[in-house]
């Protein structure tokens, strides 16, 4: 991701954050739910799949949190097998 590519999508994260945050959530949502219903199918009650789902994939705030560290880290800094 060159300099330009990521100071643009640190602008649209400041201008639209409160959008994003709903398409993160509604994304995190969609995957906890197919991950509950893949255990309901093999037997798990409803609510303890979809509890199990939630544990599995974590806070979504832990999410968010990983989302503002990488588009707030440092535009100096790449990621490993950048240039």
């Amino acid at each position: 991701m060159n300099w330009l590519t990521r100071v643009r999508s640190w602008l649209k994260w400041i201008v639209k954050r409160r959008q994003l945050e709903t398409d993160m959530e509604a994304e995190a949502l969609f995957h906890m739910e197919n991950r509950a219903e893949d255990r309901a199918r093999t037997g798990v009650p409803r609510q303890e799949a979809m509890s199990r789902a939630r544990i599995e994939f974590g806070g979504v705030e832990s999410h968010f949190s990983l989302a503002d560290a990488l588009v707030f880290r440092p535009l100096s800094v790449s990621r490993p097998g950048e240039t």
